[in-house]
């Protein structure tokens, strides 16, 4: 399994929340300048032709909750928002904002891509908790 992003340089913030899903103990991610390099035997991740990406008015996290039936979970589906929000704007929640700033200043000061991925899990993991003990109204 491997994880493409978009031809953009390094993997913005939304492109980071798709592979954070992945608990598996064997995953691995390949991080491409262009989704031509995606391997035939790869998952791609948010660009157009991949496995998961944007389907209608879904960004990639969105359809990966869907894909996996994780929609019901309260917490995944207020992360799906936030980053649906950040993606491609809409309603959003109080701590996109925050979230935004902390993937700023994490992609400013890590420069490996496996180090930038393991730390933005962390913060989800984190809102996730947070989600689960503040809830909304």
């Amino acid at each position: 399994m491997g994880y493409a992003p978009p031809p953009l340089g390094r993997p913005r913030g939304k492109c980071l929340a798709d592979p954070a899903l992945y608990r598996s103990p064997r995953p691995f991610f390949l991080w491409l300048d262009s989704p031509a390099e995606c391997p035939d035997d790869a998952l791609g991740f948010d660009f157009d032709s991949a496995t998961f990406t944007h389907v209608g008015e879904r960004v990639s996290f969105e359809v990966l909750l869907s894909s996996f039936g994780l929609e019901s979970d309260r917490e995944l589906s207020r992360l799906g928002t936030m980053v649906h929000a950040l993606d491609i704007g809409g309603l959003s929640v109080p701590e996109a904002s925050g979230f935004e700033a902390m993937l700023g200043g994490a992609r400013g000061r890590l420069k490996d891509d496996d180090a930038l991925l393991a730390e933005i899990g962390t913060v989800l993991d984190s809102l996730y908790a947070h989600f689960s003990t503040h809830k909304r109204p």
